[in-house]
Protein backbone atom coordinates (compact mmCIF):
# COMPACT_ATOMS: atom_id res chain seq x y z
CA UNK A 1 0.00 0.00 0.00
CA UNK A 2 2.36 2.55 -1.31
CA UNK A 3 0.06 5.56 -1.46
CA UNK A 4 -1.89 6.51 1.63
CA UNK A 5 -2.49 4.89 4.98
CA UNK A 6 -4.22 1.57 5.47
CA UNK A 7 -7.34 3.51 6.47
CA UNK A 8 -7.20 5.57 3.27
CA UNK A 9 -6.86 2.42 1.16
CA UNK A 10 -9.72 0.75 3.04
CA UNK A 11 -12.00 3.75 2.52
CA UNK A 12 -11.06 3.98 -1.17
CA UNK A 13 -11.79 0.29 -1.71
CA UNK A 14 -15.11 0.54 0.10
CA UNK A 15 -16.15 3.54 -2.01
CA UNK A 16 -15.17 1.52 -5.07
CA UNK A 17 -17.38 -1.33 -3.83
CA UNK A 18 -20.36 1.01 -3.47
CA UNK A 19 -19.83 2.41 -6.98
CA UNK A 20 -19.46 -1.09 -8.41
CA UNK A 21 -22.73 -2.16 -6.81
CA UNK A 22 -24.42 0.86 -8.36
CA UNK A 23 -23.09 -0.28 -11.74
CA UNK A 24 -24.62 -3.69 -11.02
CA UNK A 25 -27.99 -2.11 -10.27
CA UNK A 26 -27.73 -0.07 -13.48
CA UNK A 27 -26.92 -3.21 -15.49
CA UNK A 28 -29.87 -4.97 -13.88
CA UNK A 29 -32.19 -2.10 -14.83
CA UNK A 30 -30.97 -2.47 -18.41
CA UNK A 31 -31.69 -6.23 -18.24
CA UNK A 32 -28.02 -7.06 -18.61
CA UNK A 33 -28.18 -9.78 -15.99
CA UNK A 34 -24.76 -11.29 -16.66
CA UNK A 35 -23.10 -7.94 -16.11
CA UNK A 36 -25.25 -7.35 -13.02
CA UNK A 37 -23.96 -10.52 -11.32
CA UNK A 38 -20.42 -9.62 -12.37
CA UNK A 39 -20.64 -6.18 -10.81
CA UNK A 40 -22.29 -7.66 -7.69
CA UNK A 41 -19.31 -10.01 -7.32
CA UNK A 42 -16.79 -7.22 -7.80
CA UNK A 43 -18.62 -5.12 -5.20
CA UNK A 44 -18.23 -8.00 -2.75
CA UNK A 45 -14.60 -8.46 -3.79
CA UNK A 46 -13.80 -4.77 -3.22
CA UNK A 47 -15.59 -4.93 0.13
CA UNK A 48 -13.42 -7.86 1.19
CA UNK A 49 -10.28 -6.03 0.07
CA UNK A 50 -11.36 -2.93 2.00
CA UNK A 51 -11.48 -4.95 5.21
CA UNK A 52 -8.18 -6.64 4.45
CA UNK A 53 -6.53 -3.24 3.93
CA UNK A 54 -7.21 -2.28 7.54
CA UNK A 55 -5.06 -5.23 8.57
CA UNK A 56 -2.44 -4.55 5.89
CA UNK A 57 -3.40 -7.74 4.03
CA UNK A 58 -4.03 -8.39 0.35
CA UNK A 59 -3.52 -11.05 -2.28
CA UNK A 60 -2.75 -11.05 -5.97
CA UNK A 61 -5.51 -13.58 -6.62
CA UNK A 62 -9.24 -13.67 -6.06
CA UNK A 63 -8.98 -17.01 -4.27
CA UNK A 64 -6.26 -15.55 -2.04
CA UNK A 65 -8.46 -12.58 -1.11
CA UNK A 66 -11.31 -14.97 -0.31
CA UNK A 67 -9.03 -17.15 1.80
CA UNK A 68 -7.69 -14.17 3.79
CA UNK A 69 -11.20 -12.80 4.22
CA UNK A 70 -12.42 -16.13 5.60
CA UNK A 71 -9.41 -16.45 7.89
CA UNK A 72 -9.49 -12.92 9.32
CA UNK A 73 -13.16 -11.97 9.28
CA UNK A 74 -15.34 -15.08 9.10
CA UNK A 75 -13.35 -17.36 11.41
CA UNK A 76 -12.96 -14.47 13.87
CA UNK A 77 -16.78 -14.07 13.82
CA UNK A 78 -16.64 -10.45 12.67
CA UNK A 79 -19.05 -11.28 9.85
CA UNK A 80 -21.63 -14.05 9.36
CA UNK A 81 -20.30 -17.42 8.18
CA UNK A 82 -22.59 -17.30 5.17
CA UNK A 83 -20.64 -14.36 3.75
CA UNK A 84 -17.67 -16.55 2.86
CA UNK A 85 -19.98 -18.87 0.93
CA UNK A 86 -21.72 -15.89 -0.68
CA UNK A 87 -18.40 -14.50 -1.92
CA UNK A 88 -17.38 -17.90 -3.33
CA UNK A 89 -20.78 -18.43 -4.99
CA UNK A 90 -20.77 -14.90 -6.45
CA UNK A 91 -17.30 -15.53 -7.89
CA UNK A 92 -18.53 -18.76 -9.49
CA UNK A 93 -21.65 -17.21 -11.01
CA UNK A 94 -19.60 -14.28 -12.31
CA UNK A 95 -17.18 -16.69 -13.97
CA UNK A 96 -20.07 -18.64 -15.51
CA UNK A 97 -21.61 -15.40 -16.78
CA UNK A 98 -18.32 -14.17 -18.24
CA UNK A 99 -16.86 -17.39 -19.63
CA UNK A 100 -19.60 -20.01 -19.88
CA UNK A 101 -20.75 -20.93 -23.35
CA UNK A 102 -24.50 -20.47 -23.73
CA UNK A 103 -24.76 -19.43 -20.07
CA UNK A 104 -27.92 -17.46 -19.38
CA UNK A 105 -28.19 -15.54 -16.14
CA UNK A 106 -31.83 -15.08 -15.19
CA UNK A 107 -33.46 -11.99 -13.81
CA UNK A 108 -34.08 -13.78 -10.51
CA UNK A 109 -30.44 -14.84 -10.17
CA UNK A 110 -29.19 -11.35 -10.96
CA UNK A 111 -31.65 -9.80 -8.52
CA UNK A 112 -30.58 -12.24 -5.80
CA UNK A 113 -26.87 -11.45 -6.17
CA UNK A 114 -27.31 -7.69 -6.41
CA UNK A 115 -29.39 -7.71 -3.23
CA UNK A 116 -26.99 -10.04 -1.42
CA UNK A 117 -24.08 -7.79 -2.41
CA UNK A 118 -26.00 -4.85 -0.95
CA UNK A 119 -26.54 -6.73 2.32
CA UNK A 120 -22.87 -7.77 2.34
CA UNK A 121 -21.66 -4.19 1.92
CA UNK A 122 -23.98 -2.89 4.64
CA UNK A 123 -22.46 -5.33 7.14
CA UNK A 124 -18.93 -4.70 5.87
CA UNK A 125 -19.46 -0.97 6.36
CA UNK A 126 -20.26 -1.49 10.05
CA UNK A 127 -17.23 -3.72 10.65
CA UNK A 128 -14.99 -1.42 8.64
CA UNK A 129 -16.13 1.62 10.62
CA UNK A 130 -15.49 -0.19 13.91
CA UNK A 131 -12.03 -1.34 12.81
CA UNK A 132 -11.08 2.14 11.61
CA UNK A 133 -12.30 3.71 14.86
CA UNK A 134 -10.33 1.18 16.88
CA UNK A 135 -7.21 1.75 14.76
CA UNK A 136 -7.62 5.51 15.09
CA UNK A 137 -7.86 5.16 18.88
CA UNK A 138 -4.69 3.05 18.98
CA UNK A 139 -2.87 5.58 16.80
CA UNK A 140 -3.88 8.45 19.10
CA UNK A 141 -2.77 6.53 22.16
CA UNK A 142 0.58 5.74 20.58
CA UNK A 143 1.22 9.43 19.80
CA UNK A 144 0.73 10.58 23.40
Amino acid sequence: MKNGSHADVARYRFEKAILTLKEGRDAFALRNYGNAVGRAYYAIFSGMRALLAVRNLDSKTHSGVLSLFNQHFIKENLLPKGFGKLARDAKNIRERADYGDFEIITRDTASEYVEKADEFLKKVEVVLRDLLLAANGRNRNNKK
